[in-house]
């Protein structure tokens, strides 16, 4: 809607009554007033409406690109080996610190968003902005743990494994290392633990893929069908390892 009008009043009823001592105001002048006191007010009200909600918050799709300020926009230039980069102004990144405060730590180069943990690892997402305006999210260090390592049927005599992962949110990305000293009555699969519980029983296995060294045959990793491990065939579904040889498999799965 155009901008509401002003009120400005039309008629001086104190000049009346100095020119018109013992006559009444009059009706007609005092209702023209009250009307256009009531157009100006009315006219306020809806373009308040204009902007605002009934529960006080901004409509629905009201703010888009071209209403922003320019020192808010940013482009992806990205990505790069540790984040992906964009420009951004020292205007937005200042707005960004304000809008999370009490969230964030701000300090040069980096604004650090901490994120809530239900397993007891700190997990801090990184904002890392330049001289130049340029900025990334970082997740930080990968996590170290230790796998167990057992298998489909039999037992595997003696094996060393380690594994890493990083975490945001529901979403894990792995990596894990198997190296079998001794084989043993093993056989069937391997089964390694996660280093998070992984979502089961939706009937949707999640596949990642690794290789067995130095043979270099193909590895599929089922997740979902074993609990809190992933289950390690060779591409032909039969047992993935002998004595002597390492597993390495590594991939993204959603976390329960």
């Amino acid at each position: 809607m155009p901008d509401p009008d002003k009120y400005e009043r039309d008629f001086s009823f104190e000049g009346f009554q100095s020119g018109n001592p013992t006559s009444s105001q009059p009706g007609i002048r005092i209702d023209d007033e009250l009307d256009m006191i009531s157009a100006a007010i009315g006219g306020v009200v809806d373009a308040v409406k204009d902007v605002r909600r009934s529960d006080g918050k901004l409509p629905n799709g009201i703010v888009t690109p071209d209403t922003l300020s320019p020192a808010l926009s940013f482009s992806v230039t990205g990505p790069t080996d540790e984040y992906v980069q964009a420009q951004l102004t020292a205007a937005a990144a200042a707005g960004f610190a304000a809008a999370f405060a009490g969230k964030l730590d701000v300090g040069a180069p980096l604004i650090e968003l901490r994120f809530p943990s239900t397993d007891g690892v700190a997990r801090v997402a990184k904002l890392a902005v330049d001289a130049s305006g340029r900025f990334g999210w970082s997740d930080g260090s990968w996590t170290a743990y230790a796998p167990a390592v057992t298998a489909g049927s039999g037992a595997v005599t003696a094996a060393t494994a380690e594994g890493r992962y990083v975490q945001r949110g529901k979403e894990v990305w792995f990596r894990i290392k198997v190296a079998i000293i001794t084989n043993g009555s093993a056989s069937g699969y391997l089964a390694v633990t996660l280093p998070v519980p992984p979502v089961t029983g939706d009937g949707i296995s999640c596949v990642v893929a690794g290789r067995v060294q130095p043979a270099g045959a193909m590895l599929q990793g089922v997740i979902g069908e074993t609990g809190t491990s992933i289950k390690i065939h060779r591409f032909d579904n039969t047992y993935p390892v002998a004595d002597g040889q390492t597993v390495v498999i590594s991939g993204t799965y959603e976390a329960a």
